[in-house]
């Protein structure tokens, strides 16, 4: 018991010494008898309710969603294990000013807590290889400071691959705030796993081969200048269409004026060399001689800067592919049909694109739409880099 409680009763029982010491002696028993009895009740009511008054509750700190800001290349996190003595709480901190103790731990427990903050807020790969994370140490200290507490947190993880421990990561920091640390904690907590996300994934890029024994990829993707086929000509700023180039037979069904026949061609080369795997990508935009066709008294330059922009479409959606590619994520397995994929999709929006720039200008013989699409498209061009 405190040492005040003792303080406390002993002056109550000099009070009533005090008080019956001039009584008769029969008098003074008797009812020194029954106050000892009402006293004892007090004071077992009175050290029940300052021993409740510093038990210590448990307060609960709920990891807030809020999207780290990048995404795991090549892992995801499928689970996090505590391996800590004590899951129960991560430590104790004071609370106002009458320095009331609460244990603290993280909603549902760190395990729990730690696994919905990676699920719900990092954007993750379900094809990349799986990592479980396990908590060694995640522990909260504090230590008065004036008006402004200090809490210390102290988090030790270490990141884990088929049963097999790859890496882990320790850090102490300290946070200081006004009476009640537990709000601040939360912020500190979410910053350290972004941190410890962050550097594992520096280190699984480069050491990702050597933990999983398979062969690393590495894909890039380029649009193509040149080509081995004569009837075809290379998209090419500098190298815009002539009425020449419209080599084919006209159509007997179509009541076109002319018809611009170009598309995407994709192809791809693989290569293997001490374990590593790089798949080299070209993109060609063409424009076929053969099947391209102009009527005969439809051959004016109004003709050919309508055919012209079919040309520049078919170029635009070629730079959004690449793009794309860039830009995904690739494995050994599902590279080719991610790239399949990816492609067939251009293609779509490319037909797309074009029978609404047809059906808009009606075909070219609506001057107006046929000068809003010109410039549309000018503007979409200049917007790529990669012509």
């Amino acid at each position: 018991m405190p040492d005040f409680h003792h303080f406390f009763i002993e002056n109550i029982l000099f009070f009533i010494f005090s008080r019956y010491q001039s009584s008769p002696k029969s008098a003074f028993s008797c009812r020194f008898v029954g106050y000892m009895k009402n006293l004892l009740f007090v004071s077992f009511l009175l050290c029940n309710c300052i021993n409740g008054a510093f038990a210590q509750d448990i307060k609960t700190i709920k990891l807030r969603h809020q999207s780290v800001s990048f995404s795991p290349k090549g892992f995801q996190i499928v689970g996090v294990v505590d391996d800590r003595a004590d899951t129960s709480n991560i430590g104790i901190i004071r609370y106002t000013l009458l320095s009331k103790q609460f244990k603290v731990n993280l909603q549902n427990g760190a395990a729990w807590s730690l696994n919905d903050f990676f699920q719900s807020n990092v954007e993750q790969n379900p094809n990349a290889t799986p990592i479980t994370i396990h908590i060694k140490e995640l522990s909260l200290g504090e230590k008065p400071n004036g008006l402004r507490d200090e809490a210390d947190l102290d988090m030790s993880l270490e990141f884990y691959s088929d049963k097999k421990m790859l890496i882990g990561y320790n850090g102490e920091s300290s946070v200081q705030a006004g009476l009640d640390v537990s709000k601040y904690v939360e912020g500190h907590i979410r910053l350290r796993l972004e941190t410890v996300l962050k550097e594992f994934d520096k280190f699984w890029a480069n050491n990702h081969d050597a933990y999983t024994g398979k062969p690393s990829l590495k894909l890039t993707a380029e649009i193509s200048t040149e080509t081995d086929d004569a009837d075809r000509i290379v998209y090419s700023r500098q190298r815009p269409l002539t009425l020449d180039d419209f080599q084919g037979k006209p159509s007997d069904i179509s009541r076109g004026a002319a018809e611009t026949w170009s598309g995407i061609y994709m192809r791809y080369a693989s290569q293997t060399l001490n374990g590593k795997v790089t798949i080299k990508v070209s993109i060609l935009t063409f424009f076929d001689k053969t099947r391209s066709w102009c009527r005969t008294n439809a051959r004016t330059n109004y003709t050919l800067a309508h055919e012209q922009i079919h040309f520049d479409i078919t170029a635009l959606k070629a730079c959004e592919l690449l793009s794309k590619v860039q830009s995904s994520s690739f494995t050994l397995d599902n590279y080719d049909k991610e790239l399949e994929q990816l492609h067939k999709q251009a293609e779509k929006d490319m037909e797309q694109l074009q029978n609404d720039y047809d059906k808009e200008t009606q075909h070219g013989t609506i001057k107006a739409q046929q000068a809003k699409w010109a410039e549309k498209i000018k503007q979409l061009l200049a917007a790529q880099t990669c012509f």
